[in-house]
């Protein structure tokens, strides 16, 4: 764990295991045939274990006590980072490896555990030059462009081509992957058309506070907003009623039309004041 200097935790997984493949016989191990492995196993393909977590338990005994003498009274045997108890009528196997169940086939017995991350993809959000690159934390970028801040905004981050909306006002597939800018008040349709259409954001002057109530479904936060699950990032320049955008927002928005954009809905109206963003590069 590290903490910089502007108080962010950075927090980093110890991965002490490999990505290869392990493979075991469980059926030889717990002595039973390949075809009865099911009945014993506790996970199946697709699920994440740890190394040493049992994952197949089998139980001949009559009654609880003998279960629970021959656990007492077991000793382990290791067989190549496999464990397996042994004692009269309990018998347990466990994983070898840490990762996914990739494989159980109850032809041969085999089991196969494996390890594989899914890379974090961390994007920039911004045309730029690489000037420097913190090992294992960060990378500083160096850009050209302007920025802009909103009112209010909802959603996360998102960045695309700004797009101006034509007079009449409708988003279609044209404008999938763009974020498009309304220089009027926007409605509700509005907004269930900017998700069917998959734009990425949308700038708007204003809207009615009942039209954002019914499409988000919950009223706004009075402390933090942007973690809204609404499917594209939604900024206001003039905040909720039914203004029209200002006239320098015109301007400055039409002036860079076809250029990408930066933007994050993230706003926070207490203490350490953070408010939307929009990001010109």
């Amino acid at each position: 764990m590290k903490i910089d200097d502007y108080g962010m935790i950075i927090l980093k997984e110890i991965q002490d295991y490999g990505d290869e493949p392990v493979t075991v016989n469980m059926a030889l191990e717990m002595g039973i045939k390949p075809k009865e492995m099911d009945k014993y196993l506790k996970y199946h393909e697709g699920d994440f274990v740890q190394k040493g977590q049992m994952i197949a338990q089998k139980t001949t005994g009559s009654s609880v006590n003998d279960l629970i003498n021959s656990v007492i009274e077991g000793k382990n045997e290791k067989h190549d980072g496999m464990s397996v108890e042994r004692s009269g009528k309990h018998f347990s196997f466990k994983s070898p490896a840490t990762g996914y169940l990739k494989k159980i086939d109850f032809n041969t017995g085999d089991v196969t555990v494996q390890y594989k991350a899914k890379p974090f993809v961390l994007r920039s959000f911004v045309n730029g030059e690489i000037i420097a690159v913190h090992k294992n934390i960060s990378a500083d970028i160096r850009i050209s462009g302007s920025y802009a801040y909103c009112l209010i905004g909802f959603g996360g981050e998102n960045f695309g081509k700004l797009k101006m909306a034509d007079r009449y006002g409708d988003i279609s597939v044209m404008n999938e992957g763009e974020i498009v800018i309304f220089t009027h008040p926007v409605t509700k349709q509005t907004l269930e058309s900017a998700a069917k259409n998959k734009v990425k954001g949308i700038i708007a002057p204003s809207i009615n506070n009942r039209d954002w109530v019914e499409f988000s479904g919950h009223e706004i936060g009075v402390a933090i907003t942007g973690k809204e699950e609404i499917g594209f990032t939604f900024m206001l320049t003039e905040g909720f009623g039914s203004k029209e955008m200002n006239k320098d927002y015109v301007e400055y928005f039409k002036a860079n039309e076809g250029r990408t954009a930066s933007i994050n809905g993230r706003t926070r109206i207490r203490a350490g004041v953070i408010r939307p963003r929009i990001l010109i590069s």
